[in-house]
């Protein structure tokens, strides 16, 4: 993983691997086939720490988001689903640049063939957060929509926001990735039929519950 967040996937090779924990080159070759089974199976473990984290973080705030109103709840749950991520990067800040250097390169790191593999285990971090869209619109919180299509428009849009957070330090407040999150999820929340009282109530419930110890 240290390779991968250091010197990119250039230098995550068999050689370089075996290098770093001192192994023979043919061992190596035991347990992958070649890069390609390498980098999918390195991906595949920091998507799963991912979504254990993320599933650890929405079990943690249940209790508080139960208190408040049923709309309000399932706003706040959704929003937190999403929000949670940029947390990955302060509790777990090897394996977060990690999972961002893969979701940001440019160019395919996988076969088709491994990558698909490695969808099967980012699928189930989507399908928690679609489910969390479907108990907004059951509430009434949101009008009927497509969960799936909801979940990528808010992965796309907090992912897009962790990259500005390298700016927050040349920036004023009001353009800091801490002003924009409301500003972006409140915006999405609104379009997708949330009535502005009870967002405004789930996002300040957010930030209560974001806040650092």
């Amino acid at each position: 993983m240290s390779i991968v967040v250091q010197d990119g996937f250039e230098a995550l090779t068999i050689a370089n691997l075996a290098r770093k924990v001192g192994v023979a080159v043919g061992a190596m070759y035991r347990y992958f086939d070649g890069k390609d089974a390498l980098v999918a199976a390195l991906q595949q473990e920091a998507i799963t720490d991912l979504g254990n984290h993320l599933a650890e973080r929405t079990e943690a705030h249940a209790v508080a988001l139960a208190k408040q109103p049923p709309k309000v709840q399932a706003l706040a749950r959704v929003v937190m689903s999403f929000v949670a991520y940029l947390d990955d990067a302060r509790s777990a800040s090897r394996r977060h640049r990690l999972v961002d250097a893969f979701l940001s390169s440019p160019s395919y790191t996988l076969s088709e063939g491994a990558a698909r593999e490695v969808e099967a285990v980012l699928e189930p971090i989507f399908e928690s957060v679609e489910a969390r869209f479907d108990d907004a619109v059951a509430a009434g919180a949101l009008t009927p929509g497509d969960a799936a299509v909801r979940t990528f428009v808010g992965w796309a849009a907090i992912h897009g926001l962790d990259h500005f957070r390298k700016r927050d330090r040349i920036v004023d407040e009001r353009r800091r990735v801490s002003a924009l999150v409301p500003a972006a999820f409140g915006a999405l929340l609104l379009g997708w039929g949330a009535d502005p009282g009870d967002v405004q109530s789930a996002l300040a419930a957010v930030d209560e519950l974001a806040a650092p110890a």
